[in-house]
Protein backbone atom coordinates (compact mmCIF):
# COMPACT_ATOMS: atom_id res chain seq x y z
CA UNK A 1 0.00 0.00 0.00
CA UNK A 2 1.32 3.49 -0.75
CA UNK A 3 -0.07 6.57 0.62
CA UNK A 4 -1.64 9.91 -1.43
CA UNK A 5 -0.95 13.43 -0.70
CA UNK A 6 -3.53 13.94 1.33
CA UNK A 7 -2.68 10.75 3.67
CA UNK A 8 -5.15 8.24 2.68
CA UNK A 9 -4.10 4.79 1.51
CA UNK A 10 -3.96 3.75 -1.70
CA UNK A 11 -3.47 0.29 -3.46
CA UNK A 12 0.13 0.41 -5.37
CA UNK A 13 -0.03 -0.21 -8.95
CA UNK A 14 0.82 -4.18 -9.99
CA UNK A 15 4.08 -4.68 -11.43
CA UNK A 16 4.09 -5.51 -14.94
CA UNK A 17 5.56 -9.44 -15.29
CA UNK A 18 5.91 -11.36 -18.57
CA UNK A 19 6.99 -14.28 -16.87
CA UNK A 20 2.99 -14.83 -15.68
CA UNK A 21 1.70 -14.57 -18.75
CA UNK A 22 1.07 -17.99 -20.71
CA UNK A 23 3.69 -18.55 -23.51
CA UNK A 24 0.84 -19.64 -25.74
CA UNK A 25 -3.32 -17.80 -25.41
CA UNK A 26 -6.27 -18.19 -27.56
CA UNK A 27 -8.31 -15.29 -27.75
CA UNK A 28 -11.37 -15.87 -29.13
CA UNK A 29 -14.67 -13.74 -29.91
CA UNK A 30 -17.38 -13.09 -32.92
CA UNK A 31 -16.55 -10.03 -35.06
CA UNK A 32 -16.69 -6.96 -33.84
CA UNK A 33 -15.96 -7.65 -29.93
CA UNK A 34 -11.86 -6.37 -30.90
CA UNK A 35 -10.09 -9.75 -30.08
CA UNK A 36 -7.55 -8.30 -32.92
CA UNK A 37 -7.37 -5.02 -31.09
CA UNK A 38 -6.67 -6.83 -27.79
CA UNK A 39 -4.11 -9.57 -29.22
CA UNK A 40 -2.17 -6.43 -30.35
CA UNK A 41 -2.57 -4.80 -26.99
CA UNK A 42 -0.89 -7.54 -25.33
CA UNK A 43 1.60 -7.76 -27.72
CA UNK A 44 2.68 -4.08 -26.71
CA UNK A 45 2.23 -5.00 -23.64
CA UNK A 46 4.76 -8.11 -23.73
CA UNK A 47 7.37 -6.14 -25.78
CA UNK A 48 7.62 -2.96 -23.61
CA UNK A 49 9.80 -3.12 -20.48
CA UNK A 50 7.81 -0.46 -18.44
CA UNK A 51 6.41 -1.63 -15.48
CA UNK A 52 2.96 -0.31 -16.53
CA UNK A 53 3.39 -1.90 -20.04
CA UNK A 54 2.14 -0.67 -22.29
CA UNK A 55 3.27 2.39 -21.71
CA UNK A 56 3.37 3.90 -25.06
CA UNK A 57 5.91 6.21 -24.81
CA UNK A 58 8.56 3.93 -25.45
CA UNK A 59 10.73 3.67 -28.60
CA UNK A 60 8.76 -0.37 -28.55
CA UNK A 61 5.54 0.93 -27.86
CA UNK A 62 5.47 3.85 -30.66
CA UNK A 63 6.69 1.10 -33.52
CA UNK A 64 4.58 -1.59 -32.19
CA UNK A 65 1.72 0.90 -32.08
CA UNK A 66 3.00 2.36 -35.76
CA UNK A 67 2.77 -1.63 -36.95
CA UNK A 68 6.69 -1.49 -37.43
CA UNK A 69 8.14 -3.39 -34.27
CA UNK A 70 10.61 -6.10 -35.70
CA UNK A 71 9.52 -8.70 -32.52
CA UNK A 72 5.72 -8.44 -33.09
CA UNK A 73 4.78 -11.41 -35.79
CA UNK A 74 1.32 -11.00 -37.32
CA UNK A 75 0.49 -13.99 -39.55
CA UNK A 76 -2.86 -14.72 -41.25
CA UNK A 77 -4.77 -11.73 -41.57
CA UNK A 78 -5.33 -11.92 -45.05
CA UNK A 79 -5.35 -15.99 -45.87
CA UNK A 80 -5.89 -19.25 -44.06
CA UNK A 81 -2.24 -20.03 -42.35
CA UNK A 82 -0.59 -22.91 -44.36
CA UNK A 83 1.57 -25.89 -43.44
CA UNK A 84 4.52 -24.18 -44.86
CA UNK A 85 3.86 -20.86 -43.41
CA UNK A 86 3.74 -22.71 -39.92
CA UNK A 87 6.87 -24.28 -40.77
CA UNK A 88 8.90 -21.06 -41.16
CA UNK A 89 6.84 -19.65 -38.40
CA UNK A 90 8.47 -22.42 -36.49
CA UNK A 91 12.09 -21.57 -37.30
CA UNK A 92 11.34 -18.03 -36.90
CA UNK A 93 10.55 -18.71 -33.14
CA UNK A 94 14.03 -19.67 -32.85
CA UNK A 95 15.56 -16.43 -33.90
CA UNK A 96 16.51 -14.35 -31.01
CA UNK A 97 14.45 -10.91 -30.83
CA UNK A 98 15.81 -8.16 -32.89
CA UNK A 99 14.74 -5.40 -30.23
CA UNK A 100 12.92 -5.85 -27.85
CA UNK A 101 13.23 -8.88 -24.79
CA UNK A 102 11.09 -11.10 -26.22
CA UNK A 103 8.65 -12.09 -29.75
CA UNK A 104 5.00 -12.00 -30.01
CA UNK A 105 3.48 -14.05 -32.77
CA UNK A 106 -0.16 -13.17 -33.53
CA UNK A 107 -1.89 -15.64 -35.75
CA UNK A 108 -5.20 -14.44 -36.47
CA UNK A 109 -8.30 -16.40 -38.15
CA UNK A 110 -6.12 -19.92 -36.60
CA UNK A 111 -9.55 -21.73 -36.80
CA UNK A 112 -9.12 -22.01 -40.63
CA UNK A 113 -6.25 -23.14 -40.60
CA UNK A 114 -6.30 -27.34 -41.99
CA UNK A 115 -5.24 -30.23 -39.43
CA UNK A 116 -1.95 -30.11 -41.10
CA UNK A 117 -1.58 -26.90 -40.03
CA UNK A 118 -2.42 -27.09 -36.80
CA UNK A 119 -0.62 -30.36 -36.04
CA UNK A 120 2.04 -28.34 -37.20
CA UNK A 121 1.77 -25.69 -34.34
CA UNK A 122 1.65 -28.82 -31.59
CA UNK A 123 5.27 -28.51 -30.67
CA UNK A 124 6.05 -25.31 -30.81
CA UNK A 125 3.08 -24.24 -28.95
CA UNK A 126 3.33 -27.00 -26.25
CA UNK A 127 7.65 -25.97 -25.75
CA UNK A 128 8.23 -22.58 -27.28
CA UNK A 129 11.52 -20.99 -27.22
CA UNK A 130 12.22 -18.75 -23.79
CA UNK A 131 10.85 -15.22 -24.47
CA UNK A 132 8.49 -16.71 -27.30
CA UNK A 133 4.58 -15.93 -26.76
CA UNK A 134 1.37 -16.84 -29.60
CA UNK A 135 -1.43 -15.33 -29.66
CA UNK A 136 -4.22 -17.45 -31.69
CA UNK A 137 -6.96 -15.09 -32.56
CA UNK A 138 -10.16 -17.11 -34.01
CA UNK A 139 -14.03 -16.72 -34.01
CA UNK A 140 -14.71 -20.37 -32.85
CA UNK A 141 -11.90 -22.01 -31.16
CA UNK A 142 -14.22 -25.48 -31.58
CA UNK A 143 -12.73 -25.52 -35.08
CA UNK A 144 -9.19 -26.27 -33.26
CA UNK A 145 -7.76 -29.62 -32.67
CA UNK A 146 -8.23 -30.47 -28.76
CA UNK A 147 -4.31 -31.40 -28.54
CA UNK A 148 -3.89 -27.21 -29.96
CA UNK A 149 -6.95 -26.36 -27.41
CA UNK A 150 -5.19 -27.90 -24.65
CA UNK A 151 -1.56 -25.87 -25.20
CA UNK A 152 -3.36 -22.56 -24.96
CA UNK A 153 -4.64 -20.35 -22.31
CA UNK A 154 -8.77 -19.72 -24.00
CA UNK A 155 -10.01 -16.22 -23.75
CA UNK A 156 -13.04 -15.74 -24.81
CA UNK A 157 -14.24 -11.97 -26.05
CA UNK A 158 -17.50 -10.88 -24.37
CA UNK A 159 -19.85 -8.73 -26.86
CA UNK A 160 -19.29 -5.34 -26.92
CA UNK A 161 -21.39 -3.14 -24.28
CA UNK A 162 -19.28 -0.94 -23.00
CA UNK A 163 -18.00 2.60 -24.89
CA UNK A 164 -14.86 2.73 -26.33
CA UNK A 165 -13.27 4.84 -23.21
CA UNK A 166 -14.74 2.37 -20.45
CA UNK A 167 -13.55 -0.73 -22.51
CA UNK A 168 -10.35 0.90 -23.13
CA UNK A 169 -9.76 1.56 -19.42
CA UNK A 170 -11.23 -2.30 -18.97
CA UNK A 171 -8.77 -3.95 -21.26
CA UNK A 172 -5.84 -2.24 -19.79
CA UNK A 173 -6.93 -3.29 -16.39
CA UNK A 174 -7.63 -6.85 -17.70
CA UNK A 175 -3.83 -6.86 -18.97
CA UNK A 176 -2.38 -5.63 -16.17
CA UNK A 177 -3.89 -8.09 -14.30
CA UNK A 178 -2.94 -11.11 -16.39
CA UNK A 179 0.22 -9.99 -16.16
CA UNK A 180 0.55 -9.11 -12.66
CA UNK A 181 2.48 -11.11 -10.23
CA UNK A 182 -0.41 -10.71 -7.50
CA UNK A 183 -2.71 -13.10 -7.73
CA UNK A 184 -4.75 -11.76 -5.75
CA UNK A 185 -4.91 -8.66 -8.32
CA UNK A 186 -5.63 -11.44 -11.36
CA UNK A 187 -8.39 -13.15 -9.27
CA UNK A 188 -9.88 -9.71 -8.78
Amino acid sequence: METCGNGALKAAEPEFSIETFPHSAIIEGEEGTGKEAFADRIARALICKSKSAPCGLCSDCKKAEAGVHPDIIKLGAEQELKVDEVRELRRNAYIRPNEADVKAFIVYNCDKMNLNAQNAMLNILEEPPRGVFFLLVCENRALLLPTVLSRCAVYRMPPPELTDAEDDERVSGFIKALCSKSEFQFLS
